[in-house]
């Protein structure tokens, strides 16, 4: 399935790639201003204005992608954003490391460790201690793997009813998974 060369390049530039060099024109992804270091070389070549699948192929490798995420690539339904999230779930980039939308979506919550997994990163939910479990509010820290807490989220309910998270930014998702959770499971959250 070749590609055209003029088709390549408009793709990588469209999808966070920068163009250097001279004879041969460089791409590099850049990722929130970052360069990642992943990258390949296109030939100006005459003979090279159509891209054969074997040279498909090794572009592919160079770009961390199958060659059929490489097709889709250039020809749009692989968006720069997947070719981020498929950089953070191969290991290649940090979640950290990508926008918040490019972060894998894999959202799992295990109740007994405590332990919530979602925009890419796995989060430990802390309750303080000496506080009862049957009161109308209650705060929850959240720390990341390392121990450090990286935020926090307040729990109130009314008469006993149905806990309701309330959280900024990231760890009102990780609240709001807790939460539903913890009452699947039926447990205090």
């Amino acid at each position: 399935m070749p590609l055209e060369r003029s088709d390549i390049e408009a793709s990588l530039l469209a999808k966070g790639f920068q163009k250097t060099g001279g004879d041969h024109r460089f791409y590099e992804l850049v990722v929130l201003g970052k360069k990642t270091g992943i990258g390949t070389k296109i030939s100006t070549g005459s003979s090279y204005k159509t891209y054969s699948d074997d040279l498909l192929a090794k572009m592919a490798t160079q770009l961390k992608l199958t060659k059929q995420q490489l097709v889709d690539l250039v020809r749009c339904p692989f968006s720069e954003t997947d070719m981020q999230r498929n950089l953070v779930e191969k290991g290649i980039l940090g979640s950290d490391e990508v926008p918040i939308d490019a972060r894998p979506q894999h959202k799992d919550v295990d109740v007994s460790a405590a332990k919530v997994r979602c925009l890419g990163r796995e989060f430990w939910i802390v309750r303080p201690t000496g506080f009862p479990d049957q009161t109308e509010s209650a705060t929850r820290h959240v720390n990341d793997g390392n121990g450090e807490t990286v935020g926090a989220f307040t729990l109130t309910r009314e008469a006993g009813g149905p806990w309701t998270p309330w959280a900024e930014g990231d760890m009102s998702e990780v609240a709001a998974l807790w939460v539903e959770a913890c009452a699947e499971a039926g447990r205090e959250p």
